[in-house]
């Protein structure tokens, strides 16, 4: 899969890492001065940063989870003045920064053949997509700070940051939704950020300095876009597609006639990432370290359609699981419960996590034990409304619920949309595990659909479509 192909960006460079590899490198200009009658310092720095990176991660697909691997590459440059103050043991600052970064995210479904590039749409891949962004943003960050001598050359000190960052962002992007359609989207999206950061260090003189920190950042954004499909079939759809690649002036008028649907999308996202990271240094050497405490995005996605049906989209991501309800209204504003959907993806859920749910979708020991031999993998349930109603009375048949903290309890209480997210995105571990206890306890598998996909050897697995060992003999 070419990932680097793209219509022309300016500055972007094009780039291609191993999966799972991140690049980045910044330039910092700065100058500096101190008053010497107040103390007082200022500082004004210019940053240019080039980031790359290369990702995979499963998202639910019609026929079991999709792996979609995704390149990245930002090129931004900020402009930050500083203030600080200090009496030698505390120190206060205040800066604030404006910047402009250019973006450019070529994704697409990591065994798909073709590449990424918009103005060959019949060379790009099915599912592919690749999207520029470019972004103006200003913030503000006030922080204070203290360090205390204990004896000797050894001090201890601590600090608290506070940032908020502010981005108006203008998107466009290319996608080939099936043989024959291509989707141009533009739009804007608005978005703000707070980042609260803790901090404590040990120094003993110049020689040794451990540090952690300790963060957290909660962000809302907010984002409108319109949407033209182009039946490729159609020469004047064909047509209009190439003219807007060329010159990307503004998207044409809908015309169903000529193979041109319209439709638009508005998303509001919550998102909340927390985080620690070690510096440690000694003499000449030196360790950094950063690791996930957890992270949480949640997403409403409102689309409409060209046919004039109205999509609602809902989505909560806690770690490796994510959770979405598809729900669809008619041009009377009616919804088709029938079509209404629950897909939950647990992306490489470890061995006895695919293990259990895998009993709980079978009710049989040796699809279980099969699953599990095959190691890490990722995982996907499918729901209709009556899966989920069958699936309610099924758990209030279980010893476990009358314990309504446990997942069984909350499942067989999930009487609304919200509650079940709640229960399928429990973040403590184990608790989606519990769906193979409820088919083994009831005797019964649960309702719904789920696949099993290794990324090593690409197969995904369904207890109803059998896989046989090379002498013949089935593996359940």
């Amino acid at each position: 899969m070419d990932l680097t192909g793209g219509m022309p960006t300016g500055a972007l460079p094009v780039t291609s890492l191993p999966t799972g590899a991140t690049f980045s490198a910044t330039a910092t200009r700065s100058t500096e001065a101190e008053d010497a009658g107040t103390g007082v310092k200022t500082k004004l720095s210019n940053a240019t940063a080039v980031t790359a990176s290369n990702t995979e991660r499963a998202r639910a697909g019609d026929d079991g989870p999709v792996v979609t691997r995704q390149n990245q590459v930002t090129v931004g440059n900020t402009t930050t003045g500083e203030v600080s103050a200090s009496d030698g043991t505390v120190t206060a600052s205040h800066s604030v920064s404006a910047g402009v970064s250019q973006d450019r995210t070529a994704s697409a479904p990591a065994n798909a053949q073709g590449g990424v590039d918009p103005k060959f749409p019949e060379q790009m891949a099915v599912g592919g997509k690749v999207t520029f962004t470019t972004t103006a943003s200003t913030g503000a960050s006030d922080g204070l700070s203290a360090s205390v001598p204990v004896g000797g050359p050894v001090a201890v000190g601590a600090g608290v940051t506070g940032t908020q960052t502010l981005s108006n962002a203008r998107t466009t992007s290319v996608e080939r939704l099936d043989e024959n359609t291509m989707r141009v989207t533009t739009g804007s999206t608005r978005a703000m950020a707070d980042e609260l950061a803790l901090n404590a260090n040990l120094k003993a003189g110049t020689v040794a300095q451990v540090g952690v920190t300790l963060s957290g950042e909660k962000g809302n954004s907010a984002s409108h876009v319109d949407f033209r499909d182009f039946d490729l079939r159609n020469p004047e759809a064909r047509a209009a597609y190439d003219r807007y690649i060329a010159d990307q002036s503004r998207l044409p008028d809908a015309d169903p006639a000529k193979g041109i649907g319209a439709g638009r999308t508005d998303t509001f996202s919550s998102t909340q990432d927390n985080r620690a990271a070690l510096d440690a240094r000694l003499g000449p050497l030196s360790a950094k370290a950063s690791m996930p405490l957890s992270n949480a995005d949640g997403t409403v996605r409102v689309t409409t359609n060209p046919d004039g049906t109205t999509t609602l989209g809902h989505s909560f991501t806690f770690n490796n699981q994510a959770m979405t309800m598809t729900r669809t209204f008619g041009t009377d504003g009616a919804e088709d419960v029938g079509k209404r959907r629950y897909d939950m993806v647990v992306s490489n859920a470890d061995p006895n996590t695919a293990g259990r749910i895998a009993m709980g979708a079978s009710n049989s020991a040796a699809f279980e034990n099969a699953v599990q031999r095959r190691g890490t993998q990722d995982v996907q349930l499918r729901f209709s409304q009556d899966d989920v109603d069958r699936l309610r009375v099924q758990a209030a048949a279980h010893p476990y619920s009358q314990d309504r903290n446990s997942f069984i309890g909350r499942l067989a209480a999930a009487d609304n949309p919200g509650k079940l997210f709640n229960t399928f995105t429990d973040s403590r571990s184990g608790a989606v595990g519990q769906l193979g206890q409820l088919a083994n306890r009831t005797g019964q598998a649960i309702p719904g659909q789920a696949w099993f996909l290794d990324r090593n050897s690409g197969q995904t697995w369904r207890f109803d479509q059998p896989v046989t060992r090379s002498n013949g003999r089935p593996l359940w």
